[in-house]
């Protein structure tokens, strides 16, 4: 029976990445025109001519949609999958630049905080 659980709960994850992976990919454009619009002129993310803010842009997203999709349809170990698949971009910032370790963490409680907002409504529209 608990291996029943196990597996049942890892496919939920999977599929759960799965939809925020694809939520990434609609979503990459328009979050790229966002950042250019707040830093227009920032050169964040470039080195000479070549670009990294769509990189950047992916990185924050990945923070966001993963952090938002398990809080809101996660099972009991949702945060322990928030953290686990958040861990390489947290240490990619932190090998990169760590001054600014602070911007996906606070991409990912926004991202929490949505997540937490969406649960309680599906809850509260769920029959009794």
């Amino acid at each position: 029976m608990k291996y029943i659980y196990l597996v049942k709960s890892a496919i939920k994850n999977i599929i759960l990445l799965t939809i925020s992976l694809f939520l990434i990919y609609l979503f990459t454009e328009y979050s790229v025109k966002l950042y250019k619009f707040f830093y227009p002129s920032s050169g964040s993310g470039s080195i000479g001519v070549l670009d990294f803010t769509q990189t950047v842009v992916l990185a924050l997203e990945y923070i966001f949609f993963i952090s938002l999709i398990f809080t809101a349809f996660g099972d009991k170990i949702k945060y322990w999958c928030i953290g686990l698949l958040s861990s390489p971009i947290i240490v990619l910032v932190l090998y990169i630049d760590w001054h600014y370790v602070y911007v996906p963490i606070l991409i990912g409680l926004v991202g929490w905080v949505l997540g937490f907002i969406v649960s309680k409504i599906i809850s509260a529209l769920k029959p009794r």
